[in-house]
């Protein structure tokens, strides 16, 4: 079998090889060959030695152009924004809200921090909006500290109003009453409301606000089992978060992780397969912009730059040609690199970085 599978990976054999009598009756190759054919990913057939081999072209997954070509600079110039799909803002915003992981929850998943005065002024915000709807990105995230009353987020949502790419803004539970709720509506933004274990302890009853999601942070089975008695929350858009705070190992043995029937429980289809082999799909096109003007691909990782020195399409080339993050896939990393399952496994996560210090 090993010696189909090599033949497989060498194009110049067309996805195929020849079986002689030895290998067709062995017990081993006929099952391998019944699997295949179960699973609709081959088949055998007779060959009459007289005419060519069938020749099958070797599905490959197509990027704008190919990143990992050194001397494609210029022609990547062109396209390069093409792969940034989603930017995530964080305005300058101060908080006197305390939550204790203030400074770890942004790490792991999108959540307001304190964040303050910097390189990025409102015009420059104004500017990079303007950019990002000429070149199609498809999302944009306000995050900050306390945005009640943020004038910059009011000034860049009422801009923005008709823009094409979705727009999400990100509050803490804290900060709902008072703010101006009719500003978003109007801006037709979605809303992301953060509630951390703390505050389930006190939380009786939600507002009734339209096109919001919930999003309950969670460390524990004690935290889940609160957000299962909330009133009206089967009526509400809630995601649940899990938060790893370096104590809680067990929860995420139990809750995250996956085993191997989980991942195979559902098709995974041959896209995602050979989208695994080469980006990180939780990653990919994705950047965090601070007031700072430093830019990152991942929030755990270094700034890949700065924007008082570098443009936005400089930056996103230099991940693609040079940076760990976008194309960081379970075939660069131990133990992942010697399993089989591999490419069908979710890509890398910021849990895992968190977690096992990839």
């Amino acid at each position: 079998m090993q010696k189909i599978i090599d033949a497989w990976e060498d194009s110049s054999n067309g996805y195929g090889i020849v079986l002689d009598d030895t290998a067709i009756y062995d017990h081993s190759t006929k099952k391998f060959i019944e699997d295949i054919r179960n699973s609709f990913s081959g088949d055998c057939i007779p060959w009459d030695p007289t005419l060519d081999k069938p020749y099958i072209f070797k599905p490959q997954l197509f990027l704008n152009i190919d990143i990992r070509a050194r001397n494609s600079r210029n022609a990547l110039g062109v396209f390069v924004l093409h792969n940034l799909h989603e930017v995530t803002l964080y305005l300058p915003s101060g908080c006197k809200s305390g939550c204790k992981d203030c400074t770890e929850f942004y790490k792991q998943f999108n959540h307001c921090t304190q964040v303050n005065e910097g390189y990025l002024q409102l015009e420059y915000y104004q500017n990079l909006l303007s950019l990002f709807q000429k070149n199609g990105i498809q999302k944009v995230n306000f995050i900050g500290g306390d945005l009640r009353g943020n004038r910059y987020l009011q000034t860049l949502l009422n801009e923005n109003v008709s823009s094409s790419f979705k727009k999400t803004v990100y509050l803490n539970y804290k900060h709902i009453n008072g703010f101006e709720w009719e500003m978003i509506t109007k801006s037709q933004s979605e809303t992301v409301v953060l509630i951390d274990s703390d505050d389930l302890k006190r939380i009786e009853i939600l507002p009734d606000i339209d096109n919001v999601q919930w999003n309950f942070i969670v460390a524990s089975d004690s935290d889940l089992g609160k957000i299962n008695v909330l009133p009206q929350i089967e009526n509400r858009r809630t995601k649940i978060l899990p938060f790893y705070n370096g104590e809680n190992l067990d929860f995420f043995a139990e809750n995250v992780f996956m085993e191997l029937d989980d991942i195979i429980e559902k098709p995974i289809d041959r896209k995602n397969i050979f989208r695994h082999q080469t980006l990180n799909d939780n990653f990919f096109g994705k950047l965090f912009i601070m007031p700072s003007g430093d830019v990152y691909s991942n929030l755990l990782m270094p700034p890949i730059g700065n924007l008082s020195t570098c443009t936005i399409k400089e930056l996103v080339y230099k991940e693609l040609d040079e940076g760990n993050v976008w194309l960081k896939t379970r075939n660069t990393v131990t133990p992942c690199k010697n399993c089989l399952n591999k490419d069908l496994c979710p890509s890398i996560s910021n849990y895992e970085f968190v977690i096992f210090v990839m």
